[in-house]
């Protein structure tokens, strides 16, 4: 079982170097997992700070990996200035700014 769970949450680490904002439904490519299971992987992200729920609600959460983003947002490449503008838009809606 930690197997698998190493495995889920080594997919989900790739998963948020391409995409920093990201709900569990995005996560339904993981092979032979559950709803909850791939609820729980993200969890394991949520506890120890290494992912923040944007939301407040138990329902449609939407996660952001705010290290990296806050990373990425001074990195940023010109090609990548739409996809940036749009998950900071996304990061101040659900942050009340």
């Amino acid at each position: 079982m930690r197997r698998k769970r190493a495995v889920s949450a080594n997919l989900l680490l790739q998963q948020l170097f391409t995409k920093p904002v990201i709900t569990v439904y995005q996560t339904h490519t993981f092979p032979g997992l559950s709803s909850k299971a791939r609820n729980d992987v993200i969890d394991n992200f949520v506890h120890p700070s290494a992912l923040r729920e944007m939301t407040g609600q138990s329902r449609n959460r939407v996660f952001v990996f705010d290290e990296y983003l806050d990373k990425y947002k001074f990195e940023s490449v010109e090609n990548d200035r739409a996809d940036l503008n749009e998950i900071c838009a996304i990061r101040e809606l659900y942050s009340g700014k």
